[in-house]
């Protein structure tokens, strides 16, 4: 006769835990996510021609640079006393929510071999631009309150540098 059939109850607790332990732990293991996938750092598995990058980066980029384009013209007109600040702060912070939206659509697209150094080129500049719309922005709230059309006007102009040499980078007219 062994121990257990004996009765010992210490010796049956010790098993029932032990028991409870084994399940607990496998149960937790089990629960675990085995993935050996590593996340993707682009969309796709597999990089695009350099005719279908082509045509998903140029989707981006148009409506991109159209909204920034548009905020140098508003931001012109702000200081004729043409268009009203209220209503442009609204819309820039919009915008900065939408083409942040863009770059992050853009940073997914998995160039070809032969635009890597494009694409990155494309993102840096995009950068540049969402930087130099969020610098408009703030000159944009200082000059609801101190109507300083020079500070502004410089933000204007560094936007407008910005989304035209983007546009250069892919031969859109200005």
């Amino acid at each position: 006769m062994n121990i257990v059939e004996r009765g010992n109850p210490k010796m049956k607790k010790i098993i029932m835990i032990f028991a409870v332990v084994i399940m607990a732990v496998s149960l937790m293991t089990a629960c675990q996510s085995t993935d050996s996938v590593p996340k993707l750092k682009y969309s796709t598995q597999y990089p695009a021609t350099a005719q279908e990058y082509n045509q998903l980066i140029n989707q981006k980029i148009v409506p991109f640079l159209n909204v920034c384009e548009g905020h140098a013209s508003k931001g012109r007109d702000i200081i004729a006393g043409k268009y009203p600040v209220k209503e442009e702060l609204t819309s820039v912070e919009d915008t900065i929510k939408y083409i942040n939206e863009i770059y992050d659509s853009c940073k997914v697209i998995y160039p070809p071999d032969t635009e890597k150094q494009r694409h990155s080129d494309t993102l840096m500049q995009m950068k540049r631009v969402i930087n130099a719309i969020e610098v408009y922005q703030d000159k944009l709230k200082d000059y609801e309150v101190d109507r300083d059309g020079d500070k502004f006007g410089k933000a204007i102009d560094i936007l407008a540098s910005e989304f035209t040499s983007l546009k250069n980078m892919f031969n859109l007219v200005a």
